[in-house]
């Protein structure tokens, strides 16, 4: 951990924040720095712009996926339903003495 990132790390354990947000900004951070590729005591207002334009064109990205992870998910839960009907039926038959062979 560099010596700017174990400062910001200490001023959130001074500040009572929570390990999990301690965490997350610790992370966000790092993974400014990496995208970046500089120290960050040396970065200015251009590479966070740019990093935001990153950001922006990821979430871009992930969005315009979301209706097909919509719809595998669809298809992923028929399958499970039908599946569990299926073997609610064989158990139900199996109960019964009905066999299907």
């Amino acid at each position: 951990m560099t010596k700017l990132l174990q400062r910001l790390h200490d001023e959130l354990v001074r500040r009572n924040y929570a390990t999990t947000t301690r965490e997350s900004y610790l992370r966000i951070v790092e993974s400014f720095r990496r995208r970046t590729g500089g120290r960050l005591d040396r970065l200015g207002a251009d590479d966070l712009r740019r990093y935001q334009v990153y950001l922006l064109v990821l979430a871009e990205n992930l969005i315009g996926a979301l209706p097909q992870l919509f719809l595998d998910r669809q298809r992923a839960v028929g399958l499970l339903r039908r599946l569990v009907r299926r073997a609610t039926h064989a158990l139900h038959d199996s109960r019964n003495g009905h066999s299907k062979q």
